[in-house]
């Protein structure tokens, strides 16, 4: 069997070959630079899309709230409604042992 030569391919970062790792290499703060950069950018350009985001997942919150309580006050109906009839029928039980000794 042959062998082949595996190739690489490049990874294309945006910056020029070999000088992403340098940079973070020599300067670590260079992320938070560019962090704060972007972070600023976005500021401006975001308001509006972060105040729609921001109602809708408030929204999302209330809907789901009122599901889950729904949810938990069904189970314990139904929970207690259950321990009720096991113990009702626990209790016939007990009673039917009773009159059978």
């Amino acid at each position: 069997m042959a062998s082949q030569s595996k190739q690489t391919v490049p990874v294309r970062t945006g910056y020029a070959q070999g000088t992403q790792s340098r940079r973070a290499d020599s300067d670590p703060n260079l992320d938070l630079d560019y962090q704060r950069w972007r972070d600023q950018q976005l500021e401006c350009h975001d308001r509006a899309y972060r105040a729609w985001r921001t109602e809708r997942v408030t929204q999302y919150d209330e809907q789901y709230k009122k599901w889950a309580d729904s949810r938990r006050d069904k189970f314990n109906e139904e929970f207690s409604s259950w321990q009720k009839s096991q113990a009702a029928a626990g209790k016939t039980k007990s009673a039917a042992k009773k009159r059978t000794h």
